[in-house]
Formats: C-alpha cells, structure tokens, sequence
C-alpha cells in the first residue's frame, strides 16, 4: 500500500520534528512513510497546548523493529486564559491605585473600601489554583503574580492610612487630634504634580517603583 506509513523500516521512519502546515491529499499521499506528520486537527483535540513537533524512535537501541515509539512535542500559548488572568490581576492594582485621589472626605474608611474591595477580589482569585498547576508543591509563575499584585495593593492600603493620618484634619469635620496633626505636615498635604495631595503622589512614585522592579524581576524569573 503506497500510502501506508511503515514505522518498522528504520530507512523510512525518520525522527525529525515536521511542520503541521495543512497538505492537500496528493501532497500527504506522496509523503506517506517519508517522516512524521499529524493532522491540523490534532491540535483542536488540545484546548490548553499546541503541537509543536513530532519524533519516533526504536526503542532499546533499535533491537526491536517491530516497535516503534512517537513522541509528541506540546507547548502552552502565550497569550492563553491564564496569561489574561495575570493581566487581570495587574489591572485590580490599578484600580486600588485610584484610591490616591480620594481626597474629598477625611475618614479612613473611604479610601480603604476602594482598597478592601480589591483586596478581596484578589483573594477570589488566590483561592483556587488553575487545574494545570494545582498539584504543584512549588510557587509558580502565575502564584508568584498572584503574590505580587496581593503585596503592591496591601502596600496601597497602607499608604491610605498615612495619608488619612496626615491630611484628614483639612476637613472641618475631622476630629481635633486629626486637625492638630494637620497643621503639622500641611506642606505633604498640598497639591502636587499628580493632581492629588502629595504625599499621595509620594505614595504613586513608590508603588510604580516597586511595581516596575517586581515585574523586572518576573521577567527574569520566566526568561
């Protein structure tokens, strides 16, 4: 049979990885028991992993002819559900990053519910793994961006507390020891370059340091 795939004779089975681009009848006919070849469809039977090679060998050092043995290469698309989830992650920080400009009331409670909410929403994701890596005794990738985007907004969450310390006094609403700290750091509680106070513009340098450093340091941990 012309277009049957001898995997026995050493001569023609040829362990090399071969490309997955769609071939016609004629074309796959004429390449039939010259190599390895897999269908486009294979890779709609893999919802999280694409094909991205094929090899064969003999087994046993080629003792054996009758058996021949197929490896199939996978890797995970980049920009797969879980590449979204960090990106999601990283967008909930900027969110609670809003809370910056939150200065028309002088109560902590204000600020922090911007905060708590993401905070919150963020455990919702920590909660429960993504079923490849469920398993894994080990902190991976995307726990490490969980982790990440989990300290930048708790660090959000403190520096609200410092600012409210500091500048909740500007409101004559606010308790007296709040006005007394006031008329201490009224130069921090000024308007700044970001259009907010500026110790929370402060606040806004620091955490795109740490953000920028932390993501730095994700890259070489995934390179």
């Amino acid at each position: 049979d012309g277009t049957a795939v001898r995997l026995v004779d050493s001569a023609v089975a040829i362990s090399v990885r071969t490309s997955l681009l769609p071939l016609n009848d004629e074309v796959q006919a004429r390449l039939s028991g010259r190599g390895h070849w897999a269908a486009p469809s294979a890779n709609e039977a893999l919802l999280d992993f694409d094909i991205c090679g094929l090899t064969g060998h003999h087994p046993l050092g080629g003792e054996r002819g009758d058996v021949y043995e197929v490896g199939i290469l996978v890797e995970r698309p980049l920009f797969a559900s879980y590449f979204w989830d960090l990106v999601i992650m990283n967008l909930l920080v900027m969110l609670a990053a809003t809370a910056f400009w939150d200065t028309s009331s002088p109560d902590l409670s204000s600020r922090m519910s911007i905060s708590l909410t993401i905070i919150l929403t963020l455990a919702a994701y920590t909660s429960s793994r993504p079923n490849p890596i469920a398993k894994a005794p080990y902190v991976t990738f995307h726990d490490w961006g969980e982790q990440m985007c989990m300290f930048l907004v708790t660090g959000i969450s403190v520096q609200n507390v410092v600012a409210v310390v500091k500048c909740g006094g500007q409101s004559d609403d606010a308790p007296p020891y709040m006005q007394a700290e006031f008329e201490q750091h009224q130069e921090p509680c000024e308007l700044g370059w970001c259009l907010s106070r500026n110790v929370d513009c402060n606040g806004l340098i620091l955490l795109l340091i740490c953000w920028f450093g932390l993501a730095f340091y994700s890259l070489i941990l995934l390179l």
